[in-house]
């Protein structure tokens, strides 16, 4: 329209709302629209546009209405992402504590297991020196038994032949 720029700008008068000016390529000055179009023009483009803002607004409204539903959603899942670590950190804690605890019971076991060991074999050794202690008194029984045998009957033989 004659050689005009037409836009969209913020309005000063109510913030958050937009007006059409226009402005001819050779002026810097802008001009709302509204004042350069006949009146009832004017009163429909101001209608069409009081309509565009309104629902502007609405949407501004509902944007913000999620925006804050957004934050709280984020709170809340910010609050449980705590609550899941700290069940996590005290899980691991616990977990660290009973394989500590089960190291500690593997050493003591091996320690009673090393203890019975050397008390079983303190009793086998025990054992082992009574039967060699018994065998050795057995063989030297033994001996005596038949070099008290052969004795007597060599001095029965004897005794036979006229010797003593």
């Amino acid at each position: 329209m004659n050689g005009r720029i037409y836009g969209l700008l913020s309005s000063r008068v109510a913030p958050g709302r937009f007006q059409i000016v226009a402005r001819s390529p050779s002026d810097l000055l802008y001009q709302h629209v509204v004042d350069l179009l006949p009146p009832e023009e004017a009163a429909r483009v101001e209608t069409v546009f009081n309509l565009f803002n309104s629902e502007l607004e609405a949407r501004n409204n509902e944007i913000a209405k999620l925006s804050n539903a957004l934050v709280e959603q984020e709170g809340e899942f910010y609050e449980r992402h705590l609550q899941e670590h700290e069940k996590f950190e005290n899980f691991r804690k616990e977990s660290e504590r009973k394989v500590v605890e089960a190291e500690e019971d593997k050493k003591m076991l091996i320690a009673r297991m090393e203890m019975s060991y050397k008390l079983q074999l303190a009793r086998l050794h025990r054992e082992h020196e009574d039967f060699v202690r018994g065998t050795v008194w057995l063989g030297v029984c033994l001996f005596l038994t038949t070099f008290l045998v052969l004795l007597f009957t060599i001095l029965g033989f004897l005794g036979i032949f006229g010797v003593f």
